[in-house]
């Protein structure tokens, strides 16, 4: 009986022994990186099934700069491909070769890390899109004329700290079943903005400095939305008015019609910001800050 226990034991700390320290299984560090070249204008796709992703500026001369962790014994890679047109336009494309994953968080077990740094040198029309996991989308310093942001069951954080010194045409974020913070959206500097929500937890927050008039659509299904505002933004807010939706504003904008709200600043003077909200079963909140 003794010796019995004693094999277990010995098995037991072989088996513990031969795991990788705070891995299930050995991980390998890749980084890629794009030399500069003379563009005018970059084209850049990412297209990531699952893992965590970190998207920031490029702080040295590289087009783009990619940082990833993969299993030894995964045969799967990250596909990066960057071609050069001859009118200058960089296109750069960004994907994983996985088709489909499981992610959870805290499991090491399929773990995939992505450290993505993009040029800030020239305009840039960024599509980003993450199935399922985690994304810290920092576009600070980059000069964006269009963005489209599509994420599956993932948690995101989107920040933008300075404003997008050219205008952004078109801003487009589309969110499943997952929890979304953005910050300072007004920063990006969008002429449009549009934002779908599914069944999530959305926190939208128009901080920054807005240039110009600029309209924003928000739809959500059954999620909760809560929209931010600075107290001086000039703002008018149109929502459908629904009983089958939640719908709670904050006291200080005024009825001026059958759902339509404008702050106190609003007819003023400055640049305004137009907000038409559409709720199905969910649940909106537009509060100022």
């Amino acid at each position: 009986m003794e010796q019995r226990r004693i094999l277990r034991l010995l098995a037991a700390v072989g088996l513990f022994l031969a795991l990788p320290t705070g891995l299930s299984r050995s991980q390998e560090l890749i980084r890629r990186e794009i030399s500069s070249a003379k563009i005018k204008e970059l084209k850049a796709t990412i297209d990531l099934s699952f893992g965590q992703l970190t998207l920031r500026r490029c702080p040295s001369d590289k087009i783009a700069v990619v940082e990833y962790t993969k299993p030894e014994d995964q045969k799967h890679d990250l596909e990066i491909n960057y071609e050069r047109s001859v009118d200058g336009v960089g296109t750069l494309m960004i994907r994983s070769e996985e088709e489909s994953g499981f992610w959870k968080s805290g499991s090491h077990e399929n773990d995939r890390e992505w450290m993505i740094e993009l040029t800030d040198q020239v305009p840039m029309s960024l599509r980003c899109k993450l199935g399922a996991g985690e994304g810290t989308l920092d576009l600070t310093g980059l000069q964006l004329r269009t963005l489209k942001i599509s994420t599956g069951a993932s948690t995101v954080r989107l920040t933008c700290d300075e404003l997008n010194p050219i205008d952004a045409e078109t801003v487009e974020i589309e969110s499943g079943v997952s929890r979304l913070t953005a910050h300072n959206l007004c920063n990006t500097n969008f002429d449009r903005m549009k934002f779908s929500g599914g069944v999530g937890s959305y926190a939208l927050e128009f901080g920054g400095t807005l240039t110009k008039d600029a309209q924003v659509i928000i739809e959500v299904g059954l999620g909760a939305v809560t929209v931010s505002l600075p107290e001086d933004l000039p703002a008018r807010i149109k929502h459908d008015d629904s009983w089958f939706s939640s719908f709670d504003l904050d006291h200080e904008f005024v009825k001026k019609s059958k759902g339509v709200y404008e702050s106190a600043t609003y007819g003023v003077s400055g640049q305004r910001l137009v907000i038409a909200i559409e709720s199905g079963l969910g649940s909106v909140e537009v509060r100022h800050r």
